[in-house]
């Protein structure tokens, strides 16, 4: 039996294209973008193909503070303090003047194993480091659960003027 079209294209040398050996001169587009979609601090891979490369293990992750000490500092966030809070692994979000540190909640998502509701950590994440009361308030107004829970990821209150700049723009 002749092999088929595919099976002789396939091991014909002269089809087959070498592997380059040289590493880019900068990294791919898509790797800086899915970088910064997840957060990651890593810096993009070399190697030609997409990924990144490990943090070394000298690198020292900063220490973060617990909810629990932000919550015990008693202080209010300005606008400006939330929106440094923006990653995967450092979430931070506003709704009706309150400071809420949502890190946990966005890492441990179950949208992130399930291909089907991958939309809904991808949504966390896209809004994390804002004040985000009203799309809160749209997508949450259903389901009263959703309020119980962010309260458990209370830290303290946005500064009053940021309140009230943000009420006006809602």
């Amino acid at each position: 039996m002749a092999p088929s079209p595919l099976a002789r294209a396939i091991s014909t040398p002269d089809l087959v294209q070498p592997e380059s050996r040289s590493p880019p001169s900068k990294p791919e587009a898509s790797s800086l973008s899915s970088r910064a979609l997840s957060g990651d601090s890593a810096q993009p891979s070399t190697s030609g193909r997409q990924g990144y490369v490990e943090p070394s293990a000298t690198e020292a992750a900063p220490q973060r503070m617990t909810r629990r000490a932000l919550r015990k500092l008693g202080r209010t966030w300005t606008l400006e303090e939330v929106r440094q809070h923006r990653r995967k692994d450092d979430a931070w979000i506003a709704v009706d003047g309150r400071v809420y540190d949502i890190t946990e909640h966005l890492l441990h998502h179950p949208g992130w194993k399930d291909a089907g509701s991958i939309t809904t950590p991808l949504s966390i994440l896209a809004h994390a480091g804002t004040e985000c009361s009203e799309e809160f308030r749209e997508i949450h107004r259903p389901y009263p659960v959703a309020w119980r829970q962010l309260a458990a990821f209370y830290i303290g209150d946005l500064a009053p003027e940021e309140s009230l700049a943000a009420g006006r723009s809602a």
